[in-house]
């Protein structure tokens, strides 16, 4: 694929997620050896179902994996609302971390850390689960897209979209 037809992709990666005003953007990392995008995904659906059950509403995402230098995170951007109009902004969603099961491990003083070979150098990340509401929808998804949508290395899924209206208009 040559630079022009991946910037064209990249151009209507952005224009279709900004069809919606995600609520959150979570980065998962895991831990140890590069995961297949099927198990990374696995564990991501997971999560969305988790905080969809744990906060009673309906949680639709996007998601992006990434395998680069025997290293595999994802970025997940959310939105949810319930049928009386709560949504995941209207809950306490810091405390998403707590439906995350995988890959904690807690320090001398409390902290969660996740701990990856990159490039040979061992790296303690403080948290596997990183969790931002948005304020610019733009610079997180060029952050997304121009970043991490890397030729041959990424994967795109989504859980429960079908509830967002417009979405695959």
């Amino acid at each position: 694929m040559n630079w022009e037809n991946i910037k064209l992709l990249k151009n209507a990666w952005k224009e279709h997620l900004l069809k919606v005003k995600w609520q959150l953007f979570i980065t998962l990392r895991f831990q140890g050896d590069m995961l297949s995008f099927e198990s990374a995904e696995s564990k991501c659906k997971e999560l969305c179902r988790d905080i969809g059950k744990g906060f009673g509403i309906r949680v639709s995402s996007i998601g992006v994996v990434v395998n680069e230098n025997n290293f595999t995170h994802c970025h997940l951007l959310l939105y949810g609302m319930n049928k009386n109009g709560k949504t995941l902004l209207d809950c306490e969603y810091k405390n998403i971390k707590q439906y995350w099961k995988y890959d904690i491990k807690i320090d001398k003083n409390g902290n969660t850390l996740l701990d990856c070979e990159y490039n040979n150098i061992k790296q303690y990340w403080k948290y596997d689960i990183k969790i931002d509401e948005i304020y610019n929808m733009e610079g997180v998804l060029g952050y997304i897209v121009d970043h991490n949508m890397i030729e041959g290395r990424y994967d795109v899924f989504h859980y429960g979209t079908q509830h967002i209206q417009g979405f695959f208009e």
